[in-house]
């Protein structure tokens, strides 16, 4: 748990001039659908309950489509770069995924599943990200935004064959155009990109191991907004 809180408190730091009590504000939400690839490999096995880690490799490739909405604030402090800070709740309505499991005993064994929402009993990754925006006006109603900053991730994955827990960090960032409709409401539609670093649990039967990959989300979105 120490080592989460180091990576909240550092994502604080990072953040903590987005609060700044002269900053404008604008506050935004809107839909969001990540589609991406993850790839990982075993870094302990159990079969059967017996740990097989020393004669037995693994490794894992997954294909998502998530989409859900994002919840946002942009912090303008009339400062050169501005600062954000980004919250999203995706649901997996796809998941693939292949296993293969090497034995020095028994040879090679490849399982592959392919989820839809209606084989999940749950199904969802949570992420926070922030940082700052360096903002580039079009015109006077009109800006392109580019994003980049820290990311944290919680993905999980139940039904009836696995289970699967994975934890998340790395850079991301975002290219995004905002426009203005008078002087308070806003609509921003961009691509958001995030490289994790991945360490998590995946469990099947007869089958338990621990994994370590990267997982790489791109994800499309569409926001409206209120500037106070």
């Amino acid at each position: 748990m120490k080592k989460w809180g180091l990576v909240a408190s550092f994502f604080i730091l990072v953040n903590f001039n987005a609060f700044c009590f002269d900053s404008d504000v604008t506050l935004l939400s809107g839909f969001e659908t990540a589609f991406g690839f993850g790839f990982s490999s075993a870094t302990s096995i159990k079969i059967n309950g017996s740990d097989v880690s020393s004669k037995t490799g693994a490794a894992e490739l997954s294909k998502i489509i998530a989409p859900g909405f994002n919840i946002m604030a942009r912090f303008d402090a009339g400062k050169e770069w501005d600062t954000f800070i980004k919250f999203r709740f995706l649901f997996l309505s796809n998941l693939y995924t292949d296993m293969r499991i090497n034995t020095t005993d028994d040879g090679s064994t490849l399982t592959s599943h392919e989820y839809s929402c209606s084989d999940f009993e749950r199904a969802f990754f949570i992420d926070l990200s922030g940082g700052w925006t360096y903002v580039i006006p079009l015109n006077w109603r009109a800006a392109l935004l580019f994003d980049v900053g820290p990311a944290f991730n919680f993905t999980y994955v139940e039904s009836d064959s696995i289970t699967e827990r994975i934890f998340g960090f790395g850079p991301g960032g975002s290219a995004a155009f905002n426009f203005e409709f008078g002087d308070h409401f806003r609509l921003e539609t961009g691509l958001n990109l995030v490289i994790l670093v991945t360490y998590g649990s995946r469990s099947e039967p007869g089958v338990d191991t621990l994994m370590f990959g990267t997982m790489i989300p791109i994800s499309p979105y569409l926001n409206v907004g209120y500037k106070f």
